[in-house]
């Protein structure tokens, strides 16, 4: 008898590909989306989910000062940055928030972050605090 076509196993193995194509692309997917696998923003790109950038803050950005000072504890040199909402005369009777970067970062990076958000919260400035 001649053969009349693809055979029910050629039929189920090339389905069982497909399938498993399917499932690894699904998943290669779910992990570039959640950062496991590198190429996140590469992939954003092509499907056209990037935006444009985001708006320039809202309000004036605060005054930055960097130091630098030797560190008994670590053994070397380190950076801090302060950060005075804009308009304030003197950093004095204001409170203090701590900002530690995480492994990797910097003072820096940590201190763009936090200005653009206090300039996006308008911190008050200063003829808008009221004394206590």
């Amino acid at each position: 008898m001649p053969n009349q076509g693809i055979s029910r196993r050629a039929a189920i193995c090339a389905g069982l590909s497909v399938a498993a194509t399917g499932v690894l692309a699904g998943a290669g997917y779910g992990l570039v989306e959640a950062g496991a696998l590198p190429g996140k923003y590469q992939l954003a790109r092509v499907l056209g989910a990037c935006g444009s950038a985001p708006p320039p803050p809202s309000g004036p950005l605060p005054v930055r000062h960097t130091e630098q000072f030797w560190s008994e504890y670590r053994h070397r040199q380190v950076t801090m940055v302060t950060l005075i909402p804009a308009g304030v005369a003197s950093p004095h009777n204001l409170g203090t928030v701590v900002a530690l970067h995480g492994f990797g970062g910097d003072a820096a990076g940590t201190a763009r972050s936090v200005a653009r958000a206090m300039a996006d919260a308008q911190i008050p400035q200063a003829s808008d605090r009221t004394s206590t």
